[in-house]
């Protein structure tokens, strides 16, 4: 089965996860709420966006 971009883009329109942004905020906001565990390359990705996100990941504060 294959399914064409136009239609892959039009479905995450309609979950509005339609730009990069909307999924990577989606995606911290599910980890922060400990609904899915995160691979080294999804924490690769939101870090390059929000540097901060392993230190204090969902307010989280940082050990000393």
């Amino acid at each position: 089965m294959s399914v064409s971009a136009p239609t892959i883009q039009a479905s995450l329109n309609n979950h509005e996860l339609g730009s990069r942004y909307a999924r990577r905020l989606k995606l911290e906001s599910q980890a922060c709420q400990h609904e899915v565990e995160l691979t080294p390359e999804q924490v690769a990705w939101i870090e390059t966006a929000n540097p901060l996100f392993s230190r204090a990941a969902c307010g989280e504060q940082s050990a000393r």
